[in-house]
């Protein structure tokens, strides 16, 4: 997780870098929206190590929460349509998000989106605009890719264990999974709760 916020920091930074070019004395805004962490824990100061790298290095490009940029926390967990109106009534700068929502934003705003998420392809069907980011979903395909690549690595290897948050997270890819299990001859091993 601590990669992910650090990338993700720069690619904040580096959007709000384009606009402090265009205007150099304007406050910036940040709109983060989440489902996977308390919006009290993004802070500077969070116990998360993830957000403390995304402050350290909005911080080290220039942008200081309470100087600079002004930081709108939302919680993805209240509906969805409400939740956009009431980002996209705030108007900043940039939207930073960690929750597949953005398949509501249709056309696109004229607002740079930096996301992670879990399946951008099938969260913007029609993908546009200034929308940027990574996935920790890259599909099945991948998936058999890594199995295979390991095989190479490790030729004599006959169990694999997969380390995961939730499984269950997965099953849509449990059986193309256990099927390039299968076909290298491995046994996949899925993780104890």
């Amino acid at each position: 997780m601590k990669r992910r916020e650090f990338i993700a920091g720069l690619l904040v930074a580096a959007t709000l870098g384009h606009a402090r070019a265009q205007q150099p004395a304007k406050v910036h805004r940040i709109a983060i929206v989440t489902l996977a962490f308390p919006i009290a824990e993004i802070t500077e100061t969070s116990s998360f190590i993830g957000w403390r790298a995304f402050f350290r290095e909005l911080r080290r490009f220039g942008y200081v929460e309470g100087g600079n940029l002004i930081v709108e926390r939302y919680s993805a967990e209240r509906p969805r349509v409400e939740l956009t109106i009431e980002v996209l009534r705030s108007k900043p700068d940039v939207i930073f998000s960690i929750a597949n929502w953005t398949w509501l934003l249709k056309p696109l705003p004229p607002i740079p989106i930096v996301g992670l998420f879990v399946d951008p392809v099938g969260s913007l069907a029609h993908p546009g605009g200034d929308i940027t980011g990574i996935s920790v979903d890259v599909g099945p395909e991948v998936e058999a890719k890594r199995l295979e690549l390991l095989r190479e690595a490790f030729p004599q290897a006959s169990r694999v264990g997969v380390l995961a948050v939730r499984f269950q997270e997965r099953d849509r890819y449990s059986e193309q999974h256990q099927a390039a299990a299968h076909r290298l001859g491995l046994l996949l091993l899925p993780p104890r709760l």
